[in-house]
């Protein structure tokens, strides 16, 4: 075991010193030797084990052997002291002693071999500790040879410039996103073109960041798992530099670098630089648009102005109360008085919707290429808006390291998405007030423009309610239904003028009430205008006000209680029916009246049947009488009750039209009550003898008939009625989609989704329905507008598609104007793009929301053609000098393939050979031909030398007369000497 020891304690020390140091070249190449070293003494150790492996495991063979001999004869004792049969003392004695003794050699035997393969094993592990330290000397001497064979290395070693932690890595990218910012001072504009050579930097160390991130990650595609070879050890010396100082390897043999004061795996090295190379991915498609937002705003005279007048500085929060507070202090309510009172507010309407359209048209142009999910949401116009709106509030815009823009705002770095969905909340909020005040504002312009309405609203002073007027309905009813003084011709002509007066009133509240109706708007219940106003005034008295609830709602006041619209709508058309009925039976009875005074034979008829129904009344009640005393009289009697009970439902049903024939649905629901009316009484007769139970079922199965009819006439026409009503929705919002043009396209495509779902429902009302007509005439309508809608729609989708044509080819072209090391080709096809791109822009039109986009767009495209095509006119230049010149020294190397040459022909090569490299020595610096241009003009410089050299053997040859000339018949090389 002291030799064991010996080993591990000498290995121990080889393992400590196990570490390679980068430095010079004698630095490494000492340490290369001392790991050779090392190596031979690995190797020594490993020579001295393996005899001792093979020694000890003949041994354990010969062990193993003897093991069994002993443990056989161990088992044949047990079993010879098993087998005593006999019970007396030296039996068990005997067999006692034998097992013990067989124990024993078992004992023997396993004690044997465990020692020794217990010293085997652990010899055998420490053998394997030593292969493993012998690959890791390996690995670290194929570092430092790496080093001494690649120049490069050497020189990333010996360049003392570089030297960065990953730490210090993580702040150069966080310093660099910290310079992609723009600022905007107030009162100090001619900061900002100092920014864009800011950011450029920024943007061009992001950049090289990322290559250097690109080249070490792709270092690992010919290194399989993670080894290291030379590309590998070149990215990461490029990219951490002098930092780099050592490398070890740990107890799992992976490769530990020392960087700075950090130690890093290799893999966990990799790691690091993926993740910052994915963040580098999501911020650079953001840079180059960022780029040109910068251009566009230094000398952006809009914005140059706004920051030299901006004074105000106001946050979002801050607008966001004074929105309120405005909207708080401008209620939705038009109160009706004189025309002072009605112009005053018509002007607090208008300067309310001024006011909340400029913050809205502001938060628009602030959010419009976030709203239509452009790529980069930000443009000259969004940063005029933002400055408008918040002044010095708004500070500036950046790009944050996880790939998000940022806006600095109020001293505070907010996601500039969050901010938009802040800002178009606003304008959610603006919206329904300022539709509000529009509609109030018209109403009162409308009772300005007519004096009579004006009048109205200030003079009337008597104001009823749904209430009172349901108290004055059932009094007309009772005036209009009097009983006839049969006996009293002058009462009679008192009561005919009362009907007639009545009628007169109950005509004019009709007619009122059909004017309402026809007035029912879907939105705000009734559609207020000059006429709808006069007709409320006419039949509610003085109207104080009209205000919109929280709920959107339309609300009139009547004296100090207020309804809604929607429930005046329905209290009119519940109500109409009603005063028919009672107009009806005042006719019926004036009729009656009237007759009577022309005819006085008929009021002495009337006389009669009068004093016939006094006799019926006290004959009713002495059959009551008999009835409790005669079956046969109460059945008389009870029949006679039934048929003035169908005598009464046959006319009261003798009324009602055939249902094709009914003026209105009002109608059509008044006799469908009646029949079922009708219906109901006559199913109260029962079924017994001498009953008139058998006529009345007949009676009811007639009436039963014609129900059908009617309710499904009545389902057609509210079905009619009711897609009617529902066009307005979609038409009213379709016409406010499309004011104050341009929009996005969306928006386009929506309002032709509203006219054509209002143009379904129109076309869903059968013909000859009660609205039919009018349906017909508003089908017209939106049926030229859907067109005009339509034609817009395919306008602004050529447009849109135009656009986003235009911006995928100019903003491929761009980034392709930015890299200088693509091909011809490619440069030609972004040319070729460009062109196209700004051809589309110039026809944008100004009616778009993509116009100024456009323009904005255009300067820096049309930069970007001029550039690309002063660099393809420079490659054009530089490809023919190139071929023109590998032309003429390939022509050059045919006159000299072959011996023996004279030195005429020699020159000619040689003539050759300097036209081309004067045709190189034309190619521009800036092409991507020039490095090979200038490999070939050192090639073809030494071409040049060479055969110089020979032109000057072959003269020397020629006059010293020499008869034969080697040089003359000597293929002449012009290998390049290694």
């Amino acid at each position: 075991m002291s030799t064991l020891n010996n080993f591990e304690l000498e290995v121990t020390n080889l393992a400590e010193r196990m570490t390679f140091s980068f430095g010079d070249a004698n630095t490494i190449q000492q340490q290369l030797v001392k790991l050779q070293q090392q190596q031979k003494e690995l190797i020594q150790i490993k020579a001295d084990i393996q005899p001792n492996l093979a020694v000890l495991e003949i041994a354990i063979a010969k062990i193993d052997t003897a093991r069994v001999a002993k443990a056989a004869a161990g088992v044949a004792l047990m079993l010879i002291a098993g087998n005593s049969d006999n019970d007396d003392f030296f039996s068990s004695v005997f067999a006692e002693i034998t097992t013990e003794m067989g124990n024993e050699l078992l004992d023997q035997a396993i004690h044997d071999e465990n020692s020794l393969r217990q010293y085997y094993q652990v010899l055998k592990a420490f053998a394997q500790r030593v292969e493993i330290i012998y690959e890791q000397c390996e690995q670290l001497q194929n570092i430092a040879q790496l080093c001494l064979k690649e120049p490069q290395i050497l020189e990333y070693l010996e360049d003392s410039t570089t030297f960065l932690t990953t730490q210090d890595l993580t702040e150069q990218f966080n310093q660099i996103i910290n310079n992609l910012k723009l600022t905007f001072t107030s009162s100090k504009p001619q900061l900002l073109p100092s920014q864009l050579e800011s950011i450029k930097l920024a943007i061009q160390q992001l950049n090289q960041l990322q290559i250097q991130l690109q080249e070490f990650h792709q270092s690992f595609d010919n290194s399989p798992a993670f080894t290291i070879n030379s590309t590998v050890l070149k990215a990461l010396l490029c990219l951490f530099g002098n930092a780099v100082d050592s490398v070890e390897l740990d107890r799992r043999g992976q490769l530990v670098f020392t960087i700075g004061r950090e130690q890093h795996t290799i893999i966990d090295i990799y790691n690091y630089c993926q993740k910052l190379s994915e963040k580098i991915q999501r911020i650079f498609p953001l840079t180059t648009q960022f780029r040109q937002l910068t251009e566009q705003c230094i000398n952006h005279p809009a914005i140059i102005k706004s920051l030299q007048l901006s004074e105000s500085a106001v946050s979002l929060s801050e607008l966001e109360s004074q929105v309120k507070q405005l909207i708080d202090n401008t209620p939705p309510k038009l109160i009706f008085g004189d025309g002072e009172l009605m112009q005053q507010q018509a002007n607090t309407f208008k300067e309310f919707q001024t006011h909340l359209r400029e913050v809205q048209n502001q938060l628009d142009a602030a959010t419009k290429l976030f709203a239509n999910q452009e790529a980069f949401p930000l443009s000259a116009s969004s940063i005029i808006a933002l400055l408008d709106l918040f002044g010095s509030c708004f500070t500036g815009v950046g790009i944050e390291k996880d790939g998000n823009l940022v806006i600095y705002h109020n001293q505070e770095t907010i996601k500039f998405e969050s901010f938009c969905k802040s800002c178009i909340q606003l304008k959610q909020t603006i919206k329904q007030p300022i539709i509000q005040s529009v509609y109030l504002g018209k109403i009162a312009q409308q009772c300005l423009n007519h004096a009579q309405l004006i009048h109205l609203l200030s003079e009337a002073k008597s104001v009823q309610t749904l209430t009172d007027f349901k108290k004055q309905i059932k009094e007309f009813a009772k005036r209009a239904n009097p009983t006839l003084a049969i006996d009293n011709p002058r009462q009679i002509r008192q009561q005919t003028k009362e009907i007639i007066a009545v009628g007169e009133h109950l005509q004019q509240i009709q007619q009122n009430l059909v004017t309402i109706i026809k007035a029912a708007d879907k939105q705000t219940g009734i559609s207020l205008t000059p006429s709808t106003l006069t007709t409320l005034i006419s039949l509610f008295g003085g109207i104080t006000a009209i205000e919109f609830n929280r709920q959107g709602q339309l609300v009139l006041y009547l004296a100090d209680k207020s309804e809604k619209l929607i429930n005046i709508l329905k209290f009119c058309s519940k109500v109409k029916p009603q005063i028919e009925a009672i107009m009806q039976k005042s006719v019926q009875i004036k009729d009656v009246a009237e007759n009577c005074l022309k005819d006085p034979s008929l009021r002495k008829k009337l006389e009669k049947k009068h004093y016939q129904r006094k006799l019926q009344l006290k004959a009713a009640i002495a059959a009551s009488i008999m009835v409790l005393l005669s079956p046969v009289a109460g059945i008389g009697w009870i029949r006679y009750q039934q048929e003035q009970l169908r005598s009464q439902v046959q006319g009261m049903v003798s009324q009602i039209p055939d249902a094709n024939q009914m003026p209105d649905l009002i109608t059509l629901k008044d006799s469908q009550t009646k029949l079922k009316e009708a219906i109901s009484r006559l199913d109260t007769i029962p079924n017994f003898i001498g009953s008139a139970y058998q006529q009345v079922q007949v009676d009811t199965a007639n009436l039963k008939n014609r129900l059908p009819k009617i309710e499904q006439r009545i389902q057609i026409e509210e079905s009619a009625l009711a897609s009617l009503a529902a066009t307005q929705q979609p038409a009213m919002e379709a016409a406010l989609l499309v004011q104050n043009p341009p929009h996005p396209l969306v928006v386009w495509q929506k309002a032709q989704g509203k006219w054509q779902e209002a143009i379904n429902l129109l076309e869903s009302i059968p013909e000859g329905t009660f609205v039919s007509t009018q349906a017909k005439t508003k089908l017209v309508a939106y049926r030229a507008n859907y067109d005009v809608i339509s034609k817009r729609l395919s306008t602004e989708e050529k447009i849109n598609s135009n656009w986003e044509t235009a911006n995928k080819l100019g903003s491929d072209a761009l980034q392709i104007s930015q890299q200088s090391n693509k091909p011809l080709a490619t440069w030609k096809q972004a040319q070729v793009d460009l062109q196209e791109a700004i051809k589309l822009l110039e026809t944008t039109p100004k009616n778009t929301p993509f116009f100024t986009q456009a323009q904005e767009k255009l300067p820096i495209y049309r930069t970007a053609y001029t550039s690309i095509s002063q660099k393809l006119t420079i490659e054009e230049k530089a490809e023919v000098s190139l071929g023109d010149g590998e032309k003429l020294a390939k022509e050059a190397l045919q006159i000299i393939e072959t011996p023996p040459y004279n030195v005429e022909v020699l020159k000619i090569a040689q003539d050759k050979l300097r036209e081309a490299n004067q045709l190189l020595q034309n190619v521009s610096t800036e092409s991507n031909a020039a490095i090979k241009a200038k490999e070939l003009t050192k090639l073809y410089g030494e071409y040049l030398q060479k055969i110089q050299y020979r032109i000057g053997s072959i003269e020397l040859c020629h006059r010293l007369e020499m008869s034969e000339c080697s040089e003359q018949n000597s293929p002449l090389s012009l290998a390049r000497s290694e």
